[in-house]
């Protein structure tokens, strides 16, 4: 992934699947998926952001993704993260 700033983290919802409602979230905000994807991989694209996110192969892990999240500004990845999760954190690479 390359962007200007880049954070991480990971996004739980241990009562369902979280990549069901990661999908939900992203669709709203714009982003497409350029290719077809699972429940333990997802990628997102919008013109200024790009984000990964992916589970350990395992059923028990899909409440849980992993994300890579890239875009031109750390205000603009806040703003992504703040309709996805209640307190994201963010770490500017």
């Amino acid at each position: 992934m390359k962007a200007q700033h880049r954070c991480f983290g990971t996004l739980v919802d241990y009562g369902g699947s979280t990549a069901d409602q990661l999908d939900t979230v992203m669709t709203g905000l714009n982003f497409a998926s350029p290719i077809a994807t699972g429940p333990f991989c997802k990628l997102y694209e919008r013109e200024d952001i790009t984000m990964v996110a992916e589970a350990t192969v395992k059923p028990e892990n899909l409440g849980l993704l992993v994300f890579r999240l890239g875009g031109p500004s750390i205000p603009a990845l806040r703003r992504v993260l703040g309709k996805s999760s209640p307190r994201p954190r963010f770490r500017s690479t």
